[in-house]
């Protein structure tokens, strides 16, 4: 289990990096997106795929004298007795990091049923009264009334892409993965760069609205009262404006620049040929989901 974790950890972190050193600043958002939500995913699979063929090239690599020595008995039997107690910690874990998001869509909820509210089309607009926030979750559209309304254009354009992209499905797929892996700090940082990622996306669609200057004054002049939920797509964020109004201005990436999304063939077969010739076999990598089944064929057996 620990193997698996490793391994899944050492892979995001080389995506990441290669992410953050090639691809953040580029004007590529569909690609960058791509690239994240792949990677992320992968990440977790990869230590299970072993291809017979990579591994009768390359061969099986074979345990030092060191890794030997370290199989000794004490340590298995060490071994199993951490395992049981890291499983419960792992499901208290899971159960905790669920009540935290069963209490954002309360937030979300609460929200929707104390607000006005009307349908614009297939689009929930909700207003939210004495307040300068604007957020978007599906379909809906969260609006504060206290907003100028020369300005509630521009938001309710840029919320409109945040819907039609599906960015809440993003944020809400890596909510899920937080659940499992809560333990995983690179989760939340894959999370972190796909939101501003998402910014990124709808300003470029929602600046042609009226053109950057006006856009730049709508960043700017707002109080910021958005409530931090970080599977919601707030228009009004301050640790994202400059982030925003930086790539707004920047020129459109060169079409020859595409070739840095190449980087992932090489460091993806390095990490296949990896998985496939490494001695050590991933087994239960989630054991307490098991725990019970093999508790019932025990008893199967005794009776």
């Amino acid at each position: 289990m620990l193997h698996y974790i490793l391994q899944t950890v050492a892979f995001q972190v080389f995506f990441l990096i290669i992410y953050d050193l090639f691809l953040k600043k580029e004007t590529f958002f569909n690609w960058n997106r791509a690239y994240l939500i792949g990677t992320a995913f992968l990440s977790f699979t990869l230590p299970f795929l072993k291809f017979e063929s990579i591994k009768a090239i390359i061969g099986e690599v074979s345990p030092t004298l060191m890794d030997e020595a370290s199989m000794i008995q004490p340590q298995q039997i060490s071994e199993q007795a951490m395992s049981f107690s890291w499983d419960h910690i792992w499901m208290l874990g899971m159960v905790l990091a669920t009540l935290i998001l069963a209490y954002k869509l309360i937030k979300i909820s609460i929200l929707l049923r104390k607000n006005p509210k009307r349908w614009k089309g297939n689009i929930l607009m909700v207003y939210l009264l004495n307040s300068h926030s604007a957020f978007s979750f599906f379909n809906t559209i969260f609006l504060g009334t206290s907003i100028e309304a020369e300005k509630q254009a521009h938001i309710v354009q840029h919320e409109m892409v945040h819907i039609q992209e599906k960015h809440s499905l993003d944020l809400l797929g890596f909510e899920i993965l937080r659940i499992v892996f809560w333990f995983n700090p690179l989760i939340y940082m894959y999370q972190n760069r796909l939101a501003i990622l998402h910014e990124f996306i709808a300003d470029a669609q929602a600046v042609k609205y009226k053109g950057k200057s006006d856009y730049y004054q709508s960043l700017l002049s707002q109080v910021f009262e958005t409530q931090h939920i970080s599977f919601i797509n707030p228009f009004f964020n301050q640790s994202s404006i400059k982030k925003r109004i930086v790539m707004l201005s920047k020129s459109k990436s060169k079409q020859i620049h595409l070739i840095k999304y190449a980087l992932l063939i090489p460091m993806v077969m390095a990490m296949l040929m990896y998985t496939s010739s490494y001695a050590s076999e991933i087994k239960d990598p989630f054991p307490f989901l098991q725990q019970e089944t093999v508790t019932q064929e025990l008893t199967f057996q005794e009776l």
